[in-house]
């Protein structure tokens, strides 16, 4: 028998079902929405404008190596036109590198985890039919990885890194135009994540290093040949090398990279160099940039910026010339992650520093001087 009182105390609780089940279903969607920003969106801005399917490249040196090593990647490409309006170069290298376009000067960067991938503006460099990307590699331990790609103002890839590539040893005119040796086939480590590259957010558009403002230094000074403060060769080709070590002064800070243009270009030999706003008494200061160039690369480009007055080269090829690129040095890169029980060790020597200072004890010293004698700020009284 039909009883409307047991309608009106379902009634209610039916009511109630279609709103619960609103609730829930605008919960779910509510929680994709703040899943989506947190992961999706970090994602996509990742994936738009950063390496996208870039392959991680090196030279094929035995994983066991610890050598430094220095070599370059090249890539021969062709373009029927130049892309219409802006064109961009997205790059990171670990452990360091130069890229080079159609022989200008055009990015260069120092692996930092977590660091966005470099970015840099090639408007107006790229030109229709043959163009030509080399990027100098540099790894203190031997081994790294390189990825980059190029895409126009819509974000669309014009080339990447990828097993087309070659390894090159030596730079014989290798920025030029002309016909080069064929290179040897890239060690490829695959596409982001891998090892401990990550996918890489893009960093802000910068204009290529070509184009930056240069200082040459003002003034020199090595122990010879009386030991004085000379005026810096002003010319791209000075008459005579100024040592093996040679304190370069621009007479004030500067900020940007420095560059350093050497005697031979037999490459191999070893460079440290230690920036300082003021010179000190220390006999072998601690270096901050030591490298090996190339053969057949007697210039050498840094691959960031520093605040500095004064550059200190000490190398067994005498150097010729200082000059810098003027960019103001931006936000350091990100802490590395600490050590065991939260500990950050304290950075250690460059591996070799040690090493180079040993040999260049009574090496004559390319001047016509001995590389034992102490310059000022190497255990010398501090020059005026």
């Amino acid at each position: 028998m039909y009883d409307p009182r047991v309608r009106e105390r379902s009634h209610p609780s039916g009511a109630r079902r279609p709103v619960l089940g609103a609730l829930l279903v605008w919960g779910a969607i509510a929680l994709l929405a703040l899943l989506a920003q947190k992961v999706l969106a970090p994602w996509l801005a990742r994936e738009r404008g950063g390496l996208g399917e870039a392959h991680w490249l090196w030279a094929p040196e035995d994983p066991r190596g610890t050598a430094p090593t220095a070599f370059f990647l090249v890539r021969d490409f062709s373009l029927e036109t130049p892309p219409a309006g802006a064109a961009r170069l997205i790059a990171s290298g670990d452990e360091e590198y130069s890229v080079f376009l159609n022989g200008a000067w055009v990015a260069a960067g120092r692996y930092h985890p977590g660091a966005p991938a470099e970015v840099r503006d090639l408007t107006g460099i790229l030109r229709p039919g043959e163009n030509r990307l080399v990027v100098e590699l540099r790894s203190s331990h031997g081994l790294g990885g390189f990825a980059a790609r190029l895409a126009d103002g819509a974000d669309r890839t014009l080339l990447l890194t990828d097993a087309s590539w070659e390894v090159v040893r030596a730079d014989w005119g290798l920025l030029t135009d002309g016909v080069r040796e064929p290179g040897a086939a890239p060690r490829d480590w695959g596409v982001s994540p891998v090892g401990r590259w990550q996918r890489l957010s893009p960093g802000p558009v910068r204009p290529p290093l070509a184009g930056e403002r240069e200082e040459l230094a003002a003034r020199w000074f090595t122990s010879l040949p009386q030991g004085e403060w000379f005026p810096a060769p002003q010319s791209a080709y000075p008459a005579f090398p100024l040592g093996r070590k040679v304190i370069f002064d621009w007479g004030k800070p500067v900020e940007g990279f420095l560059a350093l243009e050497f005697a031979t270009g037999e490459g191999g030999g070893r460079t440290l160099v230690t920036f300082a706003e003021e010179l000190t008494d220390e006999v072998r200061p601690r270096a901050d940039r030591l490298f090996v160039r190339p053969p057949g690369r007697n210039y050498w480009y840094d691959v960031e910026p520093h605040r500095f007055r004064y550059a200190t080269v000490v190398t067994l090829d005498p150097v010729l010339a200082a000059k810098v690129y003027l960019e103001p040095v931006g936000a350091p890169p990100p802490e590395p992650p600490p050590g065991w029980f939260g500990v950050r060790l304290p950075p250690l020597r460059p591996p070799g520093e040690d090493e180079l200072w040993r040999e260049l004890e009574g090496v004559p010293d390319g001047a016509g001087g001995e590389a034992g004698e102490r310059l000022p700020g190497l255990g010398g009284e501090a020059p005026g």
